[in-house]
């Protein structure tokens, strides 16, 4: 798999806490830089209020990367009207991203779009980062890429590994970390076509001492961290000032 973004929509789905908007956000620079098709990215994160593709939506608009999602769910509606932006994303544009979301929401979803993805040639990968819970073990890898595929009535084409402990993040962590997700994809008989890398570890230049453990990973995910809580975020609450790209 030489180019990761030659399939549309690229669907990135997993636990919550697995890292896929900060890997969405990524993936869609790295698109618009490496592309010059349109690039969108649908954020289909229906319940957490924190850490969401769209938070970056004006630093990706300043970079030609257009984010679109569907409005909050109101309680007691069973599944959320999708905005015609979000449908023709998935089913028309030339490099769509799509962040599922954490949760059953999103992929139900995201289960109903499952012929125009498929019919489409998408990708669905599932993300996955060994060091959060319900992920810290082979078995428990394999069953996330089953019920991932379960829920979106999609097959799981690959796995995005994301082994990370956040800043605190060292080599040791990552090369540990890609041994559990290694064994969980074998068992999942699913290939590892990517993995997320923090860009404090590439500015370390760790890197190229990885490439035993990184053989066989056909892309790679520089990622920074771009979403922040309220009481976190740099620069007085503008996101744009985290944002630096590629």
């Amino acid at each position: 798999m030489n180019d990761i973004f030659a399939r549309s929509p690229l669907v990135l789905a997993g636990p919550f806490g697995s890292g896929k908007s900060e890997l969405a956000i990524a993936l869609a620079l790295q698109a618009r830089a490496r592309r010059d098709d349109k690039v969108i990215l649908v954020d289909m994160d229906l319940v957490t209020p924190f850490f969401r593709s769209r938070e970056a939506a004006d630093a990706l608009a300043d970079v030609g990367v257009r984010v679109v999602y569907p409005s909050h769910v109101p309680v007691g509606v069973d599944l959320p009207v999708l905005p015609p932006a979000v449908v023709e994303a998935i089913e028309l544009a030339p490099v769509t991203i799509v962040d599922v979301g954490g949760g059953t929401m999103g992929s139900r979803v995201m289960g109903g779009l499952s012929t125009p993805i498929a019919s489409r040639g998408g990708m669905l990968l599932a993300v996955i980062n060994p060091y959060r819970p319900m992920s810290g073990t082979p078995r428990a890898i394999a069953g996330t890429i089953a019920d991932l595929s379960r829920d979106l009535r999609l097959p799981v084409d690959g796995v995005l590994a994301n082994p990370n402990l956040g800043a605190s993040t060292k080599p040791e962590h990552v090369m540990e970390g890609m041994e559990i997700v290694r064994e969980g994809a074998q068992l999942a008989d699913v290939p590892i076509v990517a993995m997320g890398i923090g860009e404090h570890l590439m500015e370390g230049g760790e890197f190229p001492r990885w490439s035993d453990v990184l053989a066989g990973t056909a892309h790679r995910v520089c990622v920074e961290r771009t979403l922040w809580p309220e009481w976190e975020r740099p620069g007085n609450g503008d996101s744009r000032e985290v944002y630096r790209g590629f």
